[in-house]
This record gives C-alpha cells, structure tokens and sequence, in this order.
C-alpha cells in the first residue's frame, strides 16, 4: 500500500487529479487515491479488449488507470488481449496505468499471461507494484518494490527517502531470501487449497465457481447483518469474520459476495468449517436466504478444542505460520 501511495502521490504532484478503476476495489487503494488529492470513479471493467473504449471515453484530463490483476477479491486474471489495451493506454501522455500485481504468483488460468514487466521498464505511462504480503505469504514484513520506466524510478527515489526516513533492513533482507528461495511451495498450497474445495462443496447449493485467479472466493452465504454473521461464523464453526466493509459498493452489477480463504488440505478441514461439508448449507439458513451486501474476508482459525483459537490460521493461502490475531477489533485473549 506505502508503493501505491507512493506513487499516487507522485502523479498528483504531476498534475493528475483522476482515477478510474474496476469495480469492487480495496477501500484502501480508493482512500489513498482520496488522500492524495485524486476522485476515483469505479467503472463496470470486464479485463477484456472491450474495456479500451470505455477506459478512453473517461481519460478526457490527465487520469490515472488503476488495474489490479490478479484481482481482489474477484479472481480476474490478466487475459493475452489486455496487453494491447494496457500498452494502448500507457502510449498516452495523459495517462498513466498503475498496475498492482500483488497477486500475480496466483493466476491459474489455462493461458497464464506474465505481469508485464517489460512494458514497464519501458514505457513511462505504466508502473507495477508489488510485494511479498501476498505473492510469498509475508505480510508482516511490510515490504513491497516498484518497477517502472528509469525516468520514474528517478524521480520516486527522492520522494521514499523524504517519506521513509529509516527502513527496516533486517525485513528488507529476509524479504530478498524469500525472493530467492522462490514461492512454489505457498503456489502449491493454494492450488491444493482449490481442489479440497471442490471436493467438499460438491453438489452444495451455496458452492460457486473458482476463479480463475488469487487467493480467495466469494460465496453468497445469503447473510445480511455483518455483525452477526460475524458472530454466528465464529462462534458456530471457529472462523474469523473481519465486521467491516473492506471494498466500496460496486458501480453495477450484482452486490458483492461474502468471500474467504476455503482451505489448503483435505485433512487440515476442521469439522464444521463453514466452507466445508454442510458448513456452506448451514451459514445459508443462518442468513435465511437473504442478500448480504457487504464484502466479508473469513479466515479459516484452527481450534483443537471446539473453541475459537488465539492463532490466525490461512490454510487456503498457504500461510501456516501463527500469528497473532484480532477478532472484532478486540485482541484475543
């Protein structure tokens, strides 16, 4: 998020004064985007070549086209055809794409198209962010980077010196080994993550499709109160359910989904896992059925004793190391 920041910042001093993005997008790329003096305006992208046309109308002032692919929560990936619309649009003086690939080490579509780094490094209309939160399953570590055109680079170097006075070294070289010692076992956890669960909401009423790409998967579980649902989550089937909106209402189309992280193995499914078998049933009653129009991020919480555990636990993620947790703004006990 500092890198997103960072780099809104920069194009705001630049003289860019709006930004256009999918719909939903995380509150906090939105309120950084606010914070830096840029109005945001959500449009109905589909991550198709169909979204030139649109995407030119909007860019009648300098505007800045945010895209995030994989995307959260909704599991778009980056499609072969999108380059051109990417390049198109970088090609402009009056536009500059930034593109979050914070979880582009999870794109398991058919015809996996590469972050496209080249396009950055050569073209000053386009920036990647990045970092190892998601793509290495470290988000403590606070550590994230930037590729874009040299130019770019230059001029951004000054403004992180100015606004970070003193980086962590140790985080900065622990997050290096990570990058070298590579992803594939966190990749390999989400992907036998997806198969435990088509395997338990097989013939489910409430199962969804996967999406093609990222970490989570949104679920109508037909909850409306994000306060109870919370409640009912974690108390019934020991899942910590996040009681805040973490992405705006969309610009159209249906209301967003509850999603959540469903799990990595077969045999790490705690009994009653609401994504589990009868779990998905369960929470549907739960909801009566009802529309619930608010995003929720559930996080599967491993308890050997029946009650909620004091660990947070991410097995659909692959992140299986302990860490503290918060439960309704509240540390655990």
């Amino acid at each position: 998020m500092h890198a997103i920041g960072l780099l809104l910042r920069d194009l705001a001093d630049q003289g860019y004064r709006k930004a256009v993005h999918a719909t939903p997008v995380f509150c906090g790329v939105r309120d950084s985007m606010r914070a830096a003096g840029i109005r945001n305006k959500a449009l109905p992208l589909t991550g198709t070549s169909g979204d030139l046309a649109l995407l030119r109308s909007e860019c009648t002032e300098p505007t800045v086209v945010y895209v995030n692919l994989p995307h959260n929560p909704t599991g778009e990936v980056l499609r072969p055809g999108y380059l051109d619309v990417l390049a198109t649009l970088a090609e402009r003086p009056d536009v500059h794409v930034v593109y979050d690939a914070v979880y582009d080490s999870f794109d398991f579509g058919p015809d996996r198209c590469p972050t496209p780094v080249d396009l950055a490094v050569s073209e000053p209309g386009l920036t990647i962010v990045n970092s190892v939160s998601k793509n290495y399953g470290r988000p403590g570590d606070r550590i994230g980077w930037i590729v874009a055109a040299e130019e770019n680079i230059r001029r951004l170097v000054p403004r992180l010196e100015w606004e970070a006075v003193s980086i962590n070294g140790r985080a900065q070289l622990d997050a290096v080994a990570a990058i070298s010692r590579g992803n594939t076992e966190l990749v390999e956890a989400v992907r036998a993550g997806r198969a435990a669960y088509l395997t338990h909401s097989r013939g489910l009423a409430a199962a969804g499709p996967l999406p093609l790409g990222g970490t989570q998967l949104w679920l109508d579980l037909g909850a409306r109160d994000i306060e109870r649902f919370a409640d009912f989550a974690l108390e019934r089937h020991h899942r910590s359910s996040p009681p805040r909106r973490t992405t705006p209402p969309r610009a159209a189309g249906p209301d967003p989904l509850p999603h959540g992280h469903p799990g990595a193995a077969d045999e790490a499914r705690p009994d009653g896992d609401p994504s589990g078998p009868g779990g998905l049933e369960d929470v549907r009653r739960k909801g009566n059925g009802r529309p619930w129009r608010q995003p929720l991020t559930a996080s599967a919480v491993r308890s050997g004793t029946g009650a909620a555990s004091s660990r947070e636990w991410r097995p659909w993620s692959g992140c299986s190391r302990p860490r503290p947790m918060r439960s309704r703004g509240r540390p655990t006990p």
